[in-house]
């Protein structure tokens, strides 16, 4: 025959099977019964360490703070666009005078922070890259409807604060993602 090397891997390839006090021996590889018994004694210290492993509060609330934002900015643009919601005239010329390009990076910040929460839930390190990348093009994008969009006439002082305070929440996740992803 061929010698074969298989390797039985868990979920985000960790082991299936360790014991911390003893090693898996020879013996019960060929007595399986050995081998079940041993790993029902370990059981115990295997549950206690999944345990461990449970998901942050805060990563719940930013998870469905997260899809709940993007749910409301899809139903805010259905809205607007198809004429549910009177809009003044100052608003229409600036919903009018949207791009392409600004729907669609609209769109991307909205993915990548979706694409971010999921990632942070599965507690993976690179939430951290897509809610940064995020956050940098929603910066970027928001200065430049101030500037070449009236987006400050629209929007108001308001306006202006509510994307101050969305900033400062998405700052806080940007920092709890990188203290998490240092664990």
């Amino acid at each position: 025959g061929i010698p074969l090397h298989i390797i039985q891997r868990g979920n985000n390839r960790q082991a299936c099977f360790f014991f911390r006090k003893r090693g898996l021996s020879p013996i019960s590889l060929l007595f399986p019964c050995y081998f079940l018994a041993t790993a029902e004694a370990e059981g115990e210290n295997m549950r206690s360490e999944s345990n461990s492993r449970k998901r942050p509060i805060l990563v719940w609330i930013i998870t469905i703070f997260y899809l709940i934002s993007a749910g409301w900015t899809l139903f805010s643009f259905y809205l607007v666009y198809s004429g549910a919601i009177p809009l003044n005239e100052t608003q229409r010329v600036y919903f009018e005078a949207q791009s392409t390009l600004d729907i669609l990076l609209t769109i991307i910040i909205a993915s990548a922070n979706i694409i971010g929460a999921i990632l942070l839930f599965m507690l993976r390190r690179f939430a951290l890259h897509f809610f940064l990348g995020a956050f940098v093009i929603s910066m970027l994008l928001t200065i430049a409807q101030i500037i070449f969009k009236n987006w400050l006439n629209v929007m108001g002082g308001h306006g202006l604060v509510g994307a101050a305070v969305g900033w400062l929440i998405n700052i806080a996740i940007i920092l709890y993602a990188y203290k998490l992803s240092k664990k």
